[in-house]
């Protein structure tokens, strides 16, 4: 199916300044005041546009321009000679974006942004990576993702954050981002963590004004450092219905919007929402409102804080996640139901202390049968199998749902894609 063509109106601004009074002997005007000197394009240094985009460059210039001249390039090729430019991209990754502008003395002023152009399909995939790994497979992510979310930017102590990367995986993380720019997929930073540790500092500074002001500017510096292309919110610091929550909900919801107001306007802004808070209605319209995509946490119905064992996925549950957020106002535009690339398994059949996590591609070392089910109840392990998968693709593709979020893509089993999770969920999402 082709893409539907996206408008997208940026904020290039031209401001040509006409302001060029006779002196005081009353000379003819020269290059001096030709106005080139006024000429300003108010842009950020990169913009984040989507594939297959009407890409409209507004020049906004005075009556007279006394004779100045503009050439507007994207990468080797002029796309207008004009101070109004209009493009469609088509082609993924960097590219240089100038502006020459020039008097009728010869004079030069030139202007220099890039454009990151980005995948453009009709269902999204966003895959998270952690940043504790060794190794990143990212040859079979380049075609099977359009997003990636790097987990994650720690909140510490009055809401500094720590990106946890020693120089090995610094330098990991630079090779997936430059590697996934170049095939058109944008990587957003997330911050947070699940991990019970952490969750103390981000509750607290959520809730402060002023270490909300050091988790935004700390965000925007490590955006700008590593070049992301949006900011994933991934709180988990919640009570489970003490009054707390209501405090750290509207903590929550400012955080967004300082985050919003902050970022540049082609960047994405999305968070991880977690079922039990969802459910008890702390995540408000207005604060969904706020996200370009609602990532919700599908998963973890069970474990070991539930009271019985049993599947920590289930298809019904996944429809719930969705029909919460649809209930909310949310555009289904908006909803990433999120499918998980582990199992749990369980120490008995009625009892959840010691139960843990297994990678997909550990329960098919361990099982190879695994392929065919989506539990072993022999050994109190339930996961989603391929089949699963299958039906909750179908139901996103059906009810019309945005796409997918998954948790998370260093637990697939590559060594042999026909058993890769990751590549069965987008067979089934692009068969017709």
């Amino acid at each position: 199916m082709k893409n539907k063509m996206n408008i997208a109106l940026l904020g290039f601004l031209l401001i040509l300044d006409s302001a060029c009074g006779s002196s005081k002997d009353d000379v003819q005007p020269s290059a001096q005041n030709s106005g080139i000197d006024k000429v300003e394009l108010n842009a950020p240094e990169r913009m984040v546009v989507l594939a297959d985009s009407v890409l409209q460059l507004k020049a906004d210039k005075a009556a007279s321009n006394r004779g100045l001249t503009f050439k507007w390039t994207l990468g080797d090729k002029i796309i207008s000679t004009q101070a109004d430019a209009k493009i469609t991209s088509n082609t993924l990754g960097e590219q240089p974006l100038t502006l020459e502008v020039k008097d009728g003395k010869g004079r030069v002023k030139l202007f220099s942004k890039r454009v990151f152009v980005a995948k453009n399909q009709e269902k999204e995939v966003l895959g998270y990576i952690p940043h504790y790994r060794d190794r990143y497979e990212f040859q079979h992510w380049k075609d099977n993702v359009t997003m990636l979310s790097w987990a994650f930017a720690r909140v510490n102590d009055g809401g500094k954050l720590n990106m946890m990367l020693d120089a090995a995986h610094e330098k990991s993380m630079k090779d997936v981002i430059s590697k996934a720019h170049q095939a058109g997929i944008r990587v957003l930073l997330s911050l947070g963590m699940g991990r019970g540790d952490q969750k103390p500092a981000f509750s607290k500074a959520v809730i402060d004004e002023k270490q909300r002001a050091v988790i935004v500017k700390d965000a925007l510096d490590l955006l700008k450092k590593y070049e992301f292309d949006g900011i994933d919110v991934d709180f988990e610091g919640w009570d489970n219905g003490i009054s707390t929550d209501r405090e750290k909900a509207k903590g929550l919801g400012m955080l967004w919007t300082e985050l919003r107001s902050k970022l540049p306007k082609t960047y994405l802004l999305t968070a991880a929402l977690s079922m039990i808070p969802l459910e008890q209605g702390r995540y408000t319209s207005e604060m969904l409102q706020l996200l370009d995509y609602c990532n919700v946490m599908t998963y973890d119905k069970t474990g070991p804080w539930s009271k019985t064992p049993g599947p920590h996925a289930p298809y019904e549950y996944f429809k719930k996640g969705i029909q919460l957020v649809v209930d909310k106002g949310i555009s289904k535009s908006k909803i990433l139901p999120g499918i998980p690339f582990y199992g749990i398994k369980f120490k008995s059949a009625t009892s959840t202390e010691g139960a843990d996590q297994r990678t997909w591609k550990t329960i098919l070392a361990t099982y190879p049968k695994a392929m065919y089910n989506n539990e072993w109840l022999e050994e109190n392990l339930y996961y989603d199998g391929p089949d699963k998968i299958r039906k909750k693709v179908g139901y996103v593709k059906d009810e019309g749902i945005r796409g997918v979020m998954i948790w998370e893509l260093t637990e697939d089993y590559y060594e042999d894609t026909s058993k890769s999770l990751l590549y069965i969920l987008n067979k089934a999402l692009k068969q017709k």
